[in-house]
């Protein structure tokens, strides 16, 4: 799943600069029901997941989700 979170990534190249391709050692919470990225104490909105992506996530992905319904 892609999250578009500008001024989150602006934080993350602004302390790894823009070599690093992953986040080493930080920790980063993802609230999918207040729509919120909080790291390092700041918190981050971003747009609400969609009704569909929602229940990808709850299934584990589209294979698990297709497989739910055709029991």
């Amino acid at each position: 799943m892609l999250l578009e979170v500008p001024d989150f990534v602006k934080t993350v190249k602004s302390k790894y600069g823009k070599e690093e391709l992953t986040i080493p050692g930080d920790e980063m919470v993802i609230d999918f029901i207040n729509s919120k990225i909080t790291f390092e104490g700041k918190e981050y909105n971003f747009s609400p997941v969609g009704k569909a992506a929602q229940e990808l996530m709850v299934e584990d992905g589209l294979e698990n989700w297709i497989k739910a319904r055709m029991n």
